[in-house]
């Protein structure tokens, strides 16, 4: 009974110390999330000069050409299309 309880309690702690490990790494963004993230917000702010910066930072963070353009053509629904195509203009610019 004692190596039952034992192993419980074992069990127990190892699944806690997981759990708490994948809290703590879905917690975190990534660089490409990041850069997304930096992509979307001087996006919806129409700030051009840093989104331009945050555009080659999204690509050296590994963010496809494609992946960019399709969060500058979704973002219009929430940020207007007048600054999507802006964006969507200085990324053609820069690529």
């Amino acid at each position: 009974m004692k190596k039952i309880a034992l192993l419980g309690i074992l069990l127990a702690f190892f699944c806690t110390a997981n759990q708490t490990e994948a809290k703590n790494s879905m917690n975190t963004l990534d660089a490409k999330e990041t850069a997304l993230v930096a992509i979307s917000m001087y996006t919806a702010q129409g700030d051009m000069p840093r989104l331009k910066q945050a555009l080659s930072t999204g690509l050296d963070a590994g963010l496809t050409v494609n992946e960019i353009k399709e969060v500058l053509v979704q973002l219009y629904a929430y940020c207007g299309f007048p600054r999507s195509l802006n964006a969507l203009g200085n990324f053609m610019q820069l690529t």
